[in-house]
């Protein structure tokens, strides 16, 4: 029986470590981390993401996340983020709306700010627990609440960089209640996400051997995400796309868990996505693999031209 207190404890104290999940393929998913990112492709753009982490653990955490966006006019991007995230006997689904508003958009320089309005269905059902008394213990009562929240973001294109700032769920809440003396009250902290990303054409740089109509680009990118209470953490991601149709490349996230990425444009509308995660620190030795596999699909519609807001 203790051994379930134990652990219903470590989930739902009160704690500010890092409660969101984080996937390995963030910037297909960026919308979710910062609403400024709705609308940026010209045509809309639906984008969903399975995770299986630890997959030789039970119950380990599971996450599905599914993104849609477009443009709305000229100048203003509307979007949906879900994420749906379980751990054990915890269950959380944060349904988001995004819209974004463009600033600044000129041939070389993009500018968006954003804002996210949602909240979170929570939940941590302790029926399914096993334990050794034959009442029920008042302790392990089921809990069931809705948290509202709002983000902001920015993004800013200038030439090939790309930088990202935001707080998708801008408000500290308490996703249960404390009750008494029973331990039953889950703190949420705000988690700040700033990304920067650069892509590199090799193909036009460097007097290689190319096959014509063949291009190489080099797209280095960075995820630094901070939250009160929790180390800070570094996501590096390094990619190789080939005649803008294939990308393969690596993650490393803070020395400790490395991934392998390939995407394969199927279409001129599907890409598809997978990547191979290991970590390496002992504790997990025997957790195993973490997997990703990512859909995304470009709906054909109206052309928007970006500088001057013009739609074919």
């Amino acid at each position: 029986m203790k051994k379930y207190i134990v652990l219903l404890v470590l989930t739902v104290s009160v704690s500010y470590g890092q409660q969101q999940p984080l996937v390995t393929q963030y910037w297909e998913q960026l919308a979710q981390f910062n609403p400024a990112a709705a609308g940026l492709e010209s045509q809309a753009q639906l984008s969903i993401l399975y995770r299986d982490q630890w997959t030789s653990l039970k119950n380990a955490p599971k996450t599905r996340m599914l993104t849609y966006s477009g443009l709305i006019g000229n100048n203003v991007g509307l979007g949906l983020s879900i994420n749906s995230d379980r751990t054990f006997i915890e269950d959380q689904t944060f349904v988001g709306v995004d819209f974004s508003y463009n600033l600044v958009r000129k041939e070389d320089m993009l500018l968006n700010l954003g804002l996210k309005g949602g909240g979170n269905f929570f939940s941590i059902n302790t029926g399914g627990l096993d334990t050794y008394g034959i009442m029920m213990d008042p302790s392990l009562a089921s809990i069931s609440n809705f948290i509202p929240n709002v983000g902001v973001g920015a993004y800013l294109e200038v030439g090939n960089l790309s930088v990202s700032l935001g707080a998708p769920r801008l408000l500290e809440s308490d996703r249960a209640k404390v009750d008494e003396r029973f331990a039953v009250r889950a703190s949420e902290a705000v988690h700040l996400y700033s990304t920067i990303g650069y892509v590199i054409p090799l193909s036009r740089t460097r007097d290689w051997p190319y096959p014509k109509g063949y291009s190489l680009a080099l797209i280095p990118r960075l995820m630094v995400r901070q939250v009160k209470g929790a180390p800070t953490l570094l996501d590096y991601n390094m990619m190789v796309s080939v005649n803008n149709k294939f990308e393969v490349g690596a993650t490393m996230r803070n020395s400790k868990a490395f991934a392998g990425i390939a995407n394969v444009h199927l279409s001129s509308n599907l890409v598809a996505g997978f990547s191979y995660e290991y970590n390496s620190r002992i504790q997990l030795a025997n957790s195993g693999q973490s997997m990703e596999v990512m859909l995304r699909y470009q709906f054909n519609g109206p052309d928007v031209n970006l500088e001057a807001g013009d739609v074919d």
